[in-house]
């Protein structure tokens, strides 16, 4: 028997619009392969966090070859449920190199997403419906733009083995479904926990569903039923448990912030320009809104059901869990994509299904240009900034100060982490690594006092705002023989006293690098 009756209903309704042109392979194609156009003209991809991932990436391939390195850090290897790109850039980065090699992971993540949601969109509904197109550029949603790489790939990953679990269940090949998603279920885990997470909940809200439709059963008889039928995924659960016990104490913290979930809630799309980001993804929160009125339109409920329990799990989760930030709104770009792809249209009406996928291709095609122009600026500063690393020499230990600024502006943050390529070119130290207890295997052997050794001592503000330290403050307060070399990236600048015994070496608009004198 297939997965319910629900998702053969949608199969065989499907029929009418099957060869419709936005269910075409090369459709299915421009999608994909659209949403890596962004990625393709920055030759190091802007995500905040990618640098310092790149740096872990390093040390864990050429520590035993540098000394520098040596001296600086440690990396011990261990199954935790964060290892994605890690095991990938082992395998990789000896054919083509650490920087290219992380690079075509990154452009795969998206192409990845993507391809999930479509395949889960024709398991259930049989063909594409019309509004695909609007879920595809979630794929460039706050996590990712984090730098998030990880947890990006394994949800990614998790979308296509959801899609899987579907067509194995309406084949009637549950028991074969048993036996391969107990390995996926590890699998994702070590990609990364949310992979797993999100493909639990996907399963759970589809088999509830199924439950009740193909045998009419009560909520408790349903919810027994499809805990049993998920009982295959759960093998993870025993490295969880030794992960909630290695991450130390405060890993759960930051309960219910509302208002900080609401601020995550109305930017999903946050990159550059408000102007442009806020509307888009209003559009999509109302594109939910206009389904649920609209009576030529519907949500499949297998899938509806995913987005419902995921919604839940924003809201119960905690900001920080096992040292990891944003635990809560990670799900929210996820969510919304799978609530979006089960929205169908009336097979009848082909004229409006039609409409829909102008205007939800109309609306991909326009998000991919403004990202992609987005990242060639982001990618053009970057490679102007890293080019004064040029004048390093190996083994260089930097410290980098970041500006930020007072009105929160809506521009993501892309240079935060920008030092790190001092430890990926120069085999150097800098100071906004962030090694967490559980979720990262890079170790700090290396510790200036004070609190230069990791992140966040990068990040600087005026003094009319500041929640960290000033430039100044952190210029007064620098161990300078601990360092030997200064680098101030959009940062105010510095009392002319905070010069002495600095000598500049490199400069370009808002970064300049100095060398400390001795």
């Amino acid at each position: 028997m297939g997965q319910g009756g629900q998702i053969e209903s949608e199969r065989e309704q499907g029929a009418g619009t099957r060869h419709a042109w936005w269910n075409s392979t090369w459709f299915v194609a421009l999608l994909v392969l659209g949403s890596m156009v962004p990625l393709l003209w920055p030759s190091l991809p802007p995500l905040l966090d990618l640098p310092g991932h790149l740096a872990r990436y390093h040390v864990q391939l050429s520590l035993d070859g540098s000394p520098w390195l040596q001296r600086y850090y440690e990396f011990h290897c261990a199954p935790v449920g964060n290892l994605g790109v890690d095991l990938l850039v082992e395998v990789i980065a000896p054919l083509v190199g650490l920087e290219l090699g992380v690079k075509l992971v990154v452009l795969a993540i998206p192409a990845l997403f993507v391809g999930g949601l479509l395949a889960i969109a024709r398991e259930v509904h049989g063909r594409l419906p019309p509004t695909a197109a609007l879920a595809a550029p979630l794929a460039y949603a706050t996590p990712f733009l984090y730098g998030f790489l990880n947890f990006s790939l394994s949800v990614a990953l998790a979308l296509l083995a959801f899609a899987w679990w579907l067509r194995l269940a309406r084949l009637g090949r549950r028991r074969l479904r048993g036996i391969l998603f107990m390995p996926v279920s590890l699998l994702l885990y070590f990609t990364h926990i949310y992979g797993w997470g999100v493909l639990g909940l996907l399963c759970f809200g589809a088999e509830l569903v199924a439950s009740r439709d193909r045998r009419g059963r009560g909520w408790p008889s349903a919810l027994i039923s499809s805990a049993v039928a998920c009982l295959v995924l759960a093998a993870p659960l025993i490295p969880l448990l030794g992960a909630i016990r290695n991450a130390g104490g405060g890993s759960f913290t930051g309960w219910f912030d509302l208002p900080l979930k609401f601020r995550w809630l109305v930017a999903p799309l946050r990159d550059r320009w408000k102007w442009l980001d806020l509307p888009a993804g209003m559009l999509l929160f109302a594109a939910l809104l206009f389904a649920r009125i609209d009576p030529r339109l519907h949500f499949a409920q297998p899938l509806a059901a995913g987005a419902v329990l995921m919604s839940l799990a924003c809201l119960v989760l905690p900001f920080y869990m096992l040292n990891s930030a944003l635990a809560d709104m990670r799900l929210l770009p996820v969510l919304l994509a799978v609530a979006i792809v089960a929205i169908d249209s009336d097979r009848s009406d082909r004229r409006f299904a039609a409409r829909l996928a102008i205007a939800a291709t109309l609306f991909f095609v326009v998000r991919t240009a403004t990202q992609s122009a987005s990242f060639a600026l982001a990618g053009r500063q970057q490679d102007e900034r890293l080019d004064q690393l040029d004048q390093l020499p190996q083994g260089a230990r930097v410290v980098a100060l970041v500006g930020r600024d007072c009105d929160d502006s809506w521009a993501a943050v892309r240079d935060g982490h920008l030092a790190s390529m001092v430890t990926v070119r120069r085999d150097g130290f800098s100071n906004d690594q962030w090694p967490g207890q559980g979720i990262n295997l890079l170790r700090l052997r290396y510790r200036p006092p004070g609190p230069f050794a990791t992140d966040p001592s990068e990040m600087v503000q005026p003094a009319a705002c500041v929640t960290n330290w000033t430039v100044d403050q952190a210029l007064s307060a620098l161990p300078r023989p601990w360092f030997d070399y200064v680098w101030l990236l959009g940062t105010e600048p510095p009392r002319p006293a905070q010069f002495h015994g600095l000598r500049l070496v490199a400069q370009s608009a808002d970064a300049s690098l100095y060398r400390i004198e001795r």
